[in-house]
């Protein structure tokens, strides 16, 4: 799996500020294992990287790459093996954390669909 990143010039009207991380991620190992508690499968394997306010991010790999793991372990739905992850500085299954992911997905959808209402939203991304 290979993380990208597109770098995104801030507006010239804007004074320069430092860069306000959203997301960090050191270490992310995720291991699934059988019923009997030995491990099966490492789908994610010491992945590190940072996404910065205003970025484009993306996470390009073939299949069984661990791209979706990494977004369940993001988004709080799995825990990380072994790893540390922080989304707007917090650990995603914090639950303040937790409304602000849903927050931004919002106001993705509402920039991409035509400003679709909040409960509109939430059947858009389900």
């Amino acid at each position: 799996m290979t993380a990208v990143e597109e770098k995104t010039a801030p507006p010239a009207t804007r004074h320069p500020q430092p860069a306000e991380n959203v997301v960090v991620v050191r270490g992310l190992t995720k291991v699934f294992k059988d019923f009997w508690g030995r491990p099966k499968a490492k789908a994610v394997d010491d992945v590190d990287f940072a996404v910065r306010r205003g970025e484009v991010f993306g996470l390009l790999g073939p299949n069984g790459s661990g791209k979706s793991t990494t977004v369940k372990l993001l988004l709080g739905l799995l825990y990380p093996t072994k790893g540390h992850i922080e989304v707007f500085g917090h650990s995603p299954r914090h639950v303040a954390t937790k409304g602000s992911i849903f927050s931004a997905a919002c106001s993705i959808c509402r920039a991409t669909n035509d400003g679709a209402a909040p409960r509109n939203c939430s059947k858009w991304w389900a």
